[in-house]
């Protein structure tokens, strides 16, 4: 069985008579409790149910009754409770059983929140010292001795830490690109070409070649100052 640290577990024991001939029957049982690794009060009977009455659950009158063997200290485990937890059949011996397998009772365990981890172990006791065993009565009264308890294990487990959740980091925003702007140049305007002025009268074949270069220069210095302006 496991469990937290402040919870309880939940136990149903039952008993199994085999071998009885003739008259011989079981009209009783009595047990403690006790814890074989923590004698602290760790652990406790934090509640105890014995069914009523029938065929299969013939052990209906306690020892003691709920109320007192759950309440504490007397019900810690430290490491035997203090209190009988056993039970009679119904009016006296009159309805002692023969063989066959009988609900006894159900027991809540309960653990202080502080205890450690780890698998502690149970047995039942046939004394309020913590000695091994149980001890069952016959259809007359008589008691007998089991040496050998009815044993069962509790692991604790350890408190897990609740794990914190990783924030998801959030989306880097992707730079949008800013155009680079392209610079337009306009186009250079034409120059005006020089309108050459009308001569009146001919001149000889020299003096008409030297009109002519004139005009042609001129355009040339015009190109320089509109690439190259001072």
């Amino acid at each position: 069985m496991a469990v937290s640290p402040g919870q309880s577990v939940t136990l149903t024991l039952q008993m199994c008579v085999t071998g009885f001939t003739g008259p011989d029957k079981v009209a009783g049982y009595d047990y403690a409790l006790t814890s074989l690794n923590d004698p602290f009060g760790n652990f406790f009977i934090q509640s105890r149910t014995i069914p009523l009455f029938s065929a299969l659950t013939p052990f209906s009158e306690p020892q003691t009754e709920d109320a007192v063997a759950t309440t504490r200290p007397g019900a810690n485990l430290n490491p035997t409770n203090d209190k009988d937890l056993g039970a009679t059949t119904k009016n006296g011996f009159v309805n002692a059983v023969a063989d066959g397998t009988y609900t006894l009772q159900t027991l809540a365990i309960g653990l202080e929140p502080a205890i450690g981890s780890g698998t502690y172990n149970f047995t039942t006791s046939r004394n309020l010292v913590g000695t091994p065993g149980f001890i069952w009565t016959d259809e007359r009264g008589n008691e007998f001795t089991v040496q050998t308890g009815s044993q069962f294990a509790i692991t604790v487990a350890g408190v897990q830490p609740t794990p914190t959740p990783t924030p998801t980091p959030a989306a880097t925003p992707t730079p949008t690109p800013i155009p680079t702007p392209t610079a337009t140049i306009p186009p250079l305007p034409t120059p005006p070409m020089p309108t050459p002025t009308p001569i009146a009268s001919v001149p000889d074949a020299g003096s008409t070649m030297l009109l002519f270069w004139v005009a042609l220069c001129g355009l040339g210095l015009l190109r320089r100052k509109l690439c190259h302006p001072y």
